[in-house]
C-alpha cells in the first residue's frame, strides 16, 4: 500500500522539460532570432510574397508599399531566389510560387505566358482605371502584352484590346558616360600639337563623332601598352536598328506615301516599316528571316569591325582584358572599371548605372544620349565645311533632324501575378505601386533606372531633383528626355532557344571579330579601300585610317546564316505542369 501513496516525480519532470523547451525557444525567437516573425502577424495581414533579385534597393522598395498598404493588411515580403527561372517552373507546378514574379527578358515572359503561369491583368487594370497603353512606355507594350483576337472595337473596353500579362518595374536604356576632364586634358594637348580637336558629345551626334572621340582618347605608351581607352565598339544589333530607322525617316506616314521606287532608293525594298529595324521577322512558313534589311546590318558590321581594326579607335575585346579591373560591362570586359578609374573616356551603360557613377567617379562626367546614324558622306560633307555641333544641315541635319538615325532601344524588369497567387486582386496593389506610386517612382529614377510610368519620369527627366540638384549639369534635362525619343523594343526571339540567339550575338560576333584577319585577307584580295579622310584628320599625323569594302557583307552573311539555323533547329520539349502532365511544344 504505501507504493500506491508516493508522490509521482512525472509531472515535475515533464514541467522541466517544458520550462527547458519554452526557455529555449524564446532565447532562440527573441534574442539569437532564429525563428521569424509571423508575416501575417496571427493571420491579420496578408502577405504578398515577391520573387525578386537580391539588390538591396528591394528593402527601401518594399518599405514604400508597405507603408502605404498597412492599414489594408497587406505587406509584400521578398522570396529569396523567387525568380530563378528553374524555380519558378518547378514551384508553379506544384502552386506555391510567390504572388508577383519579376521577369527580366521579353523571352523569360513569353515562355511563362505559354505555361499559364503569368495570369492575365485585364480585370485588375480596369478595376483600378490603369490603361498601361497610356501610362507606359511605347516600347514596352509588345512585350508585356499580348493582341486579343477576340477584341470588339466598340463594344469591348479599350484596354482588352490586349491582353495584359506584366507591367514594367524599372526601365532599362542605354547612355554613353563621358568623362569630360580625359576629353579635356587630351584636347589640350591635341591644341597646344596644332592638331584639330572633335566637339564634345552633344544631343544631335553621330557615331562617326563617337569615332573621333573615341580616336583622341585611345592611347598607348612608349611600350604599345594601353594609357587610356577612348569608348568601346557599339552594340552591333542597336547600331543595325538604328541605320534602318534613319533609311526610313522619322515620319511613319511619309515613310507610307513613298513609292515602290523611292524605297528601292533608299535600300528598302520590299521592307514595312516595322522591318526596316527588325533583327528577324518570321517567314509565312513560322522560319525565321534574319535580318530583312541587309544594308543596315551591313553597314552596322562594317563600321563595328572598323572602329577596332581598321581606325583602332576603340579596343578590340582583347584589349580590354588588359586593363580587365572592373569585370564584363555592356560593351565589353574592363570597361567598367577602367571608367571609373578615369581611364576610360566613354562608357555605355543603362541609366540604372548612375548611382554606381555618382559614388565612385572622382571626375567631371557627362551623361548624354546615345549616338545617331548618318551616311558618312553626309558627315564628311559637314567636316569639310566646318559645321559644327547645331550647324549641320541637309536631311540628316542636326538643325531640323537631331532624331534621325536615333533609336533607343528598351527593355524593363518586368512583374507578372502568377498563377499560384492566393488573391490575385490582392497581389495587383503591389503592381498597381509600380505605375501609380510617386515615391516609389522617384526611388527608381533616383537609383535604379527609369520608372514604368512615363509622365511621371518626364516630369521628373524635366527638372532638377532636390537630393542632387548640381546633377543637372552632369545630366542635362536634354538629355535625359531626349534619350527616350525614337523608342523601339528590345527585340523578343520567337523561339524557345533565345539562349543561342543571345550566345550568337553577345558572345560568337564578339568573338568573330576580335582577329584583324578579315582586313589583312581583304586588302591581299585587293578588294577596293575605304577612305575616311575627314576621320583620318583625328589621328596621328600622318595616319591613314582606312578599311576594305566587303567586310561588313562577309560578316553580314556569316551572322544570319547562323541565325537562320538557329532558329530552325528542332524545337525543345517539356512537361507542361505536374498537374495535367501534358507534353507540348515550347515554341
Amino acid at each position: 500500500m504505501a507504493n500506491l501513496t508516493r508522490r509521482s516525480e512525472v509531472p515535475w519532470l515533464v514541467g522541466g522539460i517544458t520550462v527547458l523547451l519554452v526557455g529555449w525557444y524564446l532565447v532562440n525567437r527573441f534574442v539569437l532570432q532564429v525563428y521569424p516573425a509571423d508575416p501575417t502577424e496571427g493571420g491579420t495581414i496578408h502577405v504578398i510574397g515577391w520573387g525578386t533579385d537580391p539588390n538591396p534597393a528591394r528593402a527601401e522598395q518594399v518599405s514604400i508599399f508597405n507603408r502605404a498598404n498597412r492599414d489594408r493588411g497587406l505587406r509584400v515580403q521578398v522570396v529569396p531566389n523567387g525568380s530563378d527561372a528553374q524555380a519558378i517552373v518547378t514551384r508553379s507546378a506544384a502552386g506555391n510560387a510567390p504572388d508577383c514574379i519579376d521577369v527580366y527578358n521579353p523571352e523569360d515572359l513569353a515562355a511563362y505566358i505559354a505555361k499559364g503561369i503569368a495570369t492575365p491583368l485585364n480585370p485588375h487594370l480596369k478595376a483600378a482605371g490603369i490603361d498601361p497603353a497610356k501610362e507606359t512606355w511605347p516600347a514596352l507594350l509588345g512585350n508585356i502584352s499580348r493582341p486579343n483576337p477576340d477584341y470588339r472595337p466598340g463594344v469591348d473596353d479599350p484596354i482588352d484590346a490586349r491582353t495584359w500579362y506584366a507591367l514594367p518595374n524599372n526601365v532599362d536604356y542605354a547612355f554613353i558616360y563621358f568623362n569630360r576632364t580625359l576629353y579635356q586634358r587630351v584636347a589640350a594637348e591635341r591644341r597646344a600639337a596644332g592638331q584639330p580637336v572633335p566637339p564634345e558629345p552633344w544631343l544631335g551626334w553621330t557615331w562617326w563623332d563617337y569615332a573621333a572621340v573615341a580616336k583622341i582618347m585611345n592611347r598607348r605608351g612608349a611600350d604599345g601598352r594601353f594609357q587610356s581607352f577612348g569608348g568601346a565598339p557599339p552594340d552591333t544589333t542597336t547600331l543595325a536598328m538604328a541605320i534602318g530607322a534613319g533609311m526610313r525617316g522619322e515620319d511613319r506616314a511619309a515613310f507610307e506615301a513613298l513609292t515602290p521606287e523611292q524605297r528601292r532608293e533608299r535600300g528598302l525594298d520590299g521592307l514595312g516599316w516595322d522591318e526596316a529595324i527588325a533583327p528577324f521577322v518570321r517567314r509565312p512558313d513560322g522560319t525565321l528571316q534574319p535580318w530583312p534589311n541587309r544594308a543596315a546590318i551591313t553597314q552596322a558590321l562594317q563600321f563595328t569591325y572598323d572602329i577596332q581594326h581598321a581606325w583602332r579607335a576603340v579596343p578590340t575585346q582583347s584589349d580590354m582584358q588588359q586593363m580587365a579591373t572592373g569585370g564584363a560591362g555592356y560593351a565589353g570586359a574592363g570597361v567598367q572599371g577602367q571608367f571609373l578609374a578615369g581611364n576610360a573616356g566613354m562608357m555605355t551603360m543603362g541609366r540604372w548605372y548612375l548611382g554606381q557613377i555618382r559614388a565612385n567617379a572622382a571626375f567631371d562626367w557627362r551623361m548624354v544620349r546615345m549616338p545617331r546614324w548618318v551616311p558618312y558622306e553626309e558627315w564628311a560633307r559637314w567636316q569639310r565645311e566646318g559645321r559644327g555641333p547645331g550647324q549641320r544641315d541637309g536631311d540628316w541635319g542636326d538643325v531640323a533632324h537631331q532624331d534621325r538615325g536615333y533609336i533607343a532601344q528598351m527593355n524593363t524588369r518586368s512583374t507578372f501575378i502568377t498563377s499560384s497567387a492566393r488573391d490575385p486582386a490582392k497581389a495587383f496593389r503591389f503592381l498597381e505601386m509600380l505605375i501609380r506610386n510617386p515615391d516609389y517612382t522617384r526611388i527608381i529614377l533616383l537609383e535604379d533606372g527609369a520608372s514604368s510610368s512615363m509622365p511621371m519620369a518626364l516630369d521628373y527627366f524635366a527638372k532638377p531633383d532636390p537630393l542632387v540638384p548640381d546633377e543637372v549639369v552632369n545630366r542635362p534635362p536634354e538629355m535625359e528626355i531626349g534619350a527616350v525619343r525614337s523608342q523601339a523594343p528590345r527585340p523578343r526571339w520567337p523561339f524557345s532557344n533565345h539562349a543561342r540567339y543571345y550566345t550568337i550575338i553577345y558572345s560568337n560576333l564578339s568573338a568573330w571579330m576580335i582577329p584583324r584577319d578579315a582586313l589583312e585577307a581583304a586588302q591581299r584580295a585587293g578588294r577596293p579601300a575605304l577612305e575616311r579622310p575627314e576621320l583620318a584628320a583625328f589621328g596621328a599625323p600622318g595616319e591613314r585610317m582606312a578599311s576594305a569594302a566587303g567586310i561588313g557583307e562577309d560578316f553580314a552573311e556569316r551572322l544570319t546564316t547562323v541565325m537562320d539555323a538557329a532558329g530552325k533547329e528542332p524545337p525543345l520539349w517539356f512537361w507542361d505542369c505536374v498537374r495535367c502532365g501534358r507534353r507540348v511544344w515550347t515554341q
